[in-house]
């Protein structure tokens, strides 16, 4: 698996056999302010629209920043479009136990756009993650 991108928060990179993006996100992800989270799903999106593929497994389990309804809003009309056109088509995302973040990621994939245009499911393992995205 190849790294396309890493910072304090997290870590992502490709598998073109695989055909898919995937994304660790470490517990640093605690003190990032909007301005980064913006510049890291920025600098995300851009990556999937050269990469074009069709797969992506995000392992959430550190992830830490509180998605505010204004982050939801601007990835919902920012980001989740450039998703679309690389041509995404299933996201896998392995969750913690953490109760708010988790309804916060779940907030975040009801955007009616992601849900139009692209599958995606919670699972509690990488394993079971990576069996539904082949299936």
């Amino acid at each position: 698996m190849k790294v396309l991108h890493k910072s304090k928060y997290w870590h992502f990179g490709c598998s073109a056999e695989q055909r898919m993006m995937w994304y660790e996100w470490f517990d640093t992800s605690i003190d990032m302010t909007d301005a980064e989270y913006k510049d890291e799903m920025s600098k995300n999106a851009a990556q999937c629209k050269i990469q074009q593929l069709p797969l992506a497994l995000v392992d959430l389990r550190k992830f830490k920043f509180m998605i505010t309804p204004e982050m939801q809003a601007w990835t919902d009309q920012i980001i989740f479009p450039q998703f679309i056109a690389s041509g995404l088509k299933r996201i896998a995302f392995v969750v913690s136990p953490d109760l708010f973040a988790q309804v916060s990621l779940e907030q975040m994939m009801d955007e009616e756009l992601a849900k139009e245009q692209f599958a995606s499911k919670y699972f509690e393992t990488k394993k079971e993650a990576e069996q539904w995205l082949n299936s």
